[in-house]
């Protein structure tokens, strides 16, 4: 499938984004300007783009809309700050300037449940995690500062439960907090350990996935009990074996059994998308998030002839029956998704999303006071001790370990 249509941009597209009940697409680029594109790809010949160009002082590295209030959107950058934009006015102005006390650069952000989590880069000895109420936006909730210590690269909230954040980085853990207790190490219920991590999120109610830098993909159980060991990790379905459970899953590396040379990410409400290089390809294919079948050689394809040529491509959006994409060769494309599902979704199923707000929001008291008995003095005893060891052995294998991204 060929290209509708393409606009260029200053520098690298780095993030997209479509606010829900507008006729706009977002994108950041790593030079921090931040502009205002049509979702019609017809008005796109001679379109004059809307920007800001100098949104920010450094890289944007991502743009969200807030899924509570459809007139806002939020971009994260190295320049150390969170910015909150009205999208109903010129990209000008921001309505609102967020930092942290030790002015570190953000890599990461989410926004849900009417909070905003930031994960920063690694400055000094740790990074951050940091959380604001979008109601009181003048100074930071909390932070986790104890949990990683190198970039925060991914963060997420659960789309239904309102107390469970996610946050992945290039020190190779996943971590998953309970946001109702105050203590960083009490609020920490679960703890990956698995590669440096390119993305992380929520498949399912209960299901957590895992993409690392080294294009290595895994499957966890969401759990409170126990940290995962990566080792008990079942066989990998690609390749055979057998598996015990339906678990913790290792996929390995899935280059070859997705025939790709990278993962973009995967997308809500079931995509990934990977692409190629040295073939100049781009392709998405569909998959059942309930199953957990990522056989491209059975899902529904869209092959992207062309793609973004040799450049890696950043981000998608699926909107309207088109396919947004953008990346580092500084142009936004548009293509035919027509038959594909939105991808401003939250969860990776059609469950309704309004619905499952409203039932499973909160989590029963008594599996509270369960999650909060099961984290014993025992088991804070045995990780921070596993904790330890894991992030001295990971320092010195990683000290001259490249991204597969480049920082700027």
């Amino acid at each position: 499938m060929h290209a509708l249509g393409k606009i260029e941009l200053p520098d690298w597209v780095l993030s997209l984004c479509v606010a829900k009940g507008t006729e706009s697409l977002f994108a950041a680029t790593s030079s921090g300007s931040l502009h205002s594109l049509p979702l019609d790809a017809t008005k796109w010949t001679d379109f004059a783009v809307s920007s800001n160009l100098n949104a920010h002082k450094g890289p944007i590295q991502k743009i969200l809309n807030d899924p509570l209030n459809l007139t806002t959107l939020y971009s994260c950058s190295d320049d150390s700050t969170v910015k909150v934009w009205d999208i109903r006015s010129p990209l000008s102005t921001p309505q609102h300037v967020l930092a942290n006390s030790r002015n570190l650069p953000f890599f990461s952000m989410d926004v849900g449940h009417g909070l905003i989590s930031a994960g920063s880069q690694l400055k000094g000895t740790d990074s951050e995690l940091v959380l604001w109420d979008t109601r009181k936006l003048d100074g930071p909730l909390r932070s986790f500062i104890d949990s990683h210590n190198d970039d925060i690269t991914e963060t997420r909230f659960h789309p239904t439960r309102k107390n469970i954040l996610l946050s992945g980085a290039t020190d190779g853990y996943v971590n998953i907090y309970d946001l109702n207790i105050v203590d960083e190490d009490d609020a920490q219920l679960q703890c990956i350990n698995y590669a440096s991590v390119h993305s992380a999120g929520f498949t399912t109610e209960n299901r957590i996935y895992v993409l690392s830098h080294m294009e290595t993909f895994s499957m966890f159980d969401l759990s409170s009990k126990e940290d995962i060991d990566p080792e008990s990790l079942n066989a990998n379905p690609l390749t055979g074996g057998s598996i015990q459970k339906r678990g913790d899953t290792d996929f390995g590396d899935i280059r070859e059994a997705w025939d790709c040379e990278y993962v973009i990410d995967l997308y809500a409400p079931g995509y990934v998308a990977c692409g190629s290089n040295s073939k100049e390809s781009l392709k998405i294919f569909h998959f059942d998030p309930e199953k957990e079948d990522f056989d491209p050689s059975k899902a529904q394809q869209l092959v992207l002839e062309g793609g973004h040529g040799e450049e890696v491509v950043r981000d998608i959006i699926i909107s309207n029956s088109n396919v947004f994409t953008a990346g580092e060769d500084s142009i936004v494309r548009v293509w035919n998704g027509e038959g594909l599902k939105d991808t401003v979704h939250t969860f990776f199923h059609d469950q309704d999303e309004s619905s499952a707000e409203a039932t499973t929001a909160e989590v029963p008291e008594e599996d509270e006071e369960r999650m909060v008995v099961e984290y014993d003095v025992k088991r804070n005893k045995r990780r921070d001790e596993e904790k330890r060891r894991i992030h001295k052995k990971h320092k010195k294998d990683t000290k001259n370990k490249k991204h597969r991204f480049k920082p700027y």
